[in-house]
């Protein structure tokens, strides 16, 4: 009985032993982002959705739509679904067009570099993303507009908006951040040997960059953007599609090669605008629309310098932040007739409206202006006497972005040396070849 109770109690233990000894279960594995491959396009099957917990999760429809456009652009078929899409022509595809175009995804402000990987827009994000968002925003040697007195003498090309005591207060790009003093940055103008203080509010006021957020967002009084509407959903998908290959090369910790593909990223998004200048003979073009729909008018539009420059910040907007691009809507007269009496503000030309864009972390700072077309100009050409454009004050639309503590950094470590003053060469920096001027 004793060897029995014994045996039992002995097998007891085994078990118990053998319970303690048996290995763990592995740790649950944590999901990694799925990058989709899109199937090629003749199958236009839908995908499988994106498994990525953080981002977007676009659906089989969305993927199937990117695919589609992309075949369209690959063979030039796309102009022809656009022209159906409002009414131009084929009038027998035009609502097979028109559901394609409602089947993409919306990409606004909001898209992350990752969320247009996931949507089949991109294949890779640019590299070295963090730090270009970490990269501070005023340091010094960085351009930046200011209000001060200058000499508004047109017939000095090499003074002109340089610093002048007894001049008139306007602003003036030829300035650079030098130090700061309390709550004034130290600014050199050129003309001037010592440097002057401006309030740091002011400065961020004309150099910070427009954030124009949301889902509907109203540029102007005639222009506006609603990212959910089928023709701004095909115009952005097109642009995010023809800036793919450019955004894979970009490498933010390269910062000059980082520019010049910067550059032609906003130069391949410039393109996918159709619009024409507003004069009497374009308005009986077919199909052209003077409504105040950007994805209307960047179908097929008609429209002036402040409304192409508001289409144009439509369709740049979702792309900004994952380009590592500050805008901002500018406006301001132009030099094309001056005052010769002496006056507060001299420059007599008309109204002009284009985009200013600061390219980080380079800081450089350049004009896009399609009705000019000069989408690639920097402001030392552009604001120069041959380039015609007073950067006056921004459209009442375009409120600065906040500042945030990391954008200012004047140490040593993050200086940069101004680049030297190239002005445009009268009669091939201005209004030259405007739209005007085309057939």
């Amino acid at each position: 009985m004793i060897r029995a109770l014994f045996g039992r109690l002995w097998e007891r233990a085994r078990a118990v032993t053998a319970q303690w000894r048996r290995p763990a279960p592995p740790p649950a594995r944590e999901l990694t982002p799925v990058h989709v491959s899109v199937k090629p396009v003749d199958s236009f099957h839908p995908a499988a959705p994106s498994l990525r917990p953080d981002g977007v999760r676009p659906t089989a429809g969305q993927l199937a739509a990117v695919n589609k456009m992309r075949g369209l652009l690959e063979k030039g078929e796309l102009p022809k679904h656009y022209r159906a899409a409002i009414g131009l022509e084929a009038p027998e595809f035009k609502d097979e067009a028109l559901r394609l175009f409602a089947a993409l995804p919306k990409v606004t402000r909001a898209t992350t570099a990752s969320d247009l990987v996931a949507l089949g827009l991109w294949t890779a994000e640019p590299r070295n993303a963090q730090f270009m968002r970490e990269s501070p925003r005023y340091v010094v040697g960085r351009q930046v507009l200011v209000d001060t007195t200058v000499n508004p003498d047109a017939k000095d090309p090499l003074n002109f908006m340089a610093f002048k005591a007894d001049g008139p207060k306007l602003r003036t790009y030829r300035a650079s951040v030098v130090g700061e003093q309390g709550d004034s940055f130290l600014v050199r103008v050129d003309g001037r040997q010592e440097p002057l203080a401006f309030p740091k509010a002011r400065v961020f006021e004309a150099n910070q960059s427009h954030e124009y957020a949301g889902d509907v967002v109203q540029f102007r009084r005639d222009v506006r953007a609603d990212y959910d509407s089928p023709l701004l959903k095909a115009k952005v998908a097109e642009a995010a599609l023809r800036v793919a290959p450019i955004a894979e090369q970009i490498d933010f910790a390269k910062p000059q090669e980082a520019e010049r593909l910067q550059r032609r990223a906003v130069q391949a998004i410039a393109q996918v605008m159709d619009m024409r200048y507003a004069k009497p003979e374009n308005y009986q073009l077919p199909g052209r629309s003077q409504d105040g729909d950007a994805g209307r008018q960047a179908v097929c539009g008609i429209g002036s310098c402040f409304k192409q420059g508001g289409v144009l910040f439509s369709l740049l907007n979702p792309f900004l932040p994952s380009l590592g691009v500050d805008a901002q809507y500018m406006a301001g007269k132009t030099y094309t007739h001056l005052r010769t009496t002496p006056d507060a503000d001299p420059f007599a030309g008309g109204q002009h409206g284009w985009l200013q864009l600061t390219y980080r972390p380079t800081l450089s700072m350049f004009v896009a202006d399609p009705t000019w077309r000069r989408l690639d100009q920097p402001v030392d050409e552009a604001y120069s006497r041959a380039g015609r454009r007073y950067p006056g004050k921004s459209v009442s639309s375009g409120r600065p972005a906040p500042v945030e503590s990391k954008d200012v950094n004047l140490g040593e470590a993050v200086a940069i040396k101004p680049r030297a003053r190239a002005f445009g060469v009268e009669g091939q920096a201005g209004r030259e070849i405007h739209q005007e001027y085309q057939p």
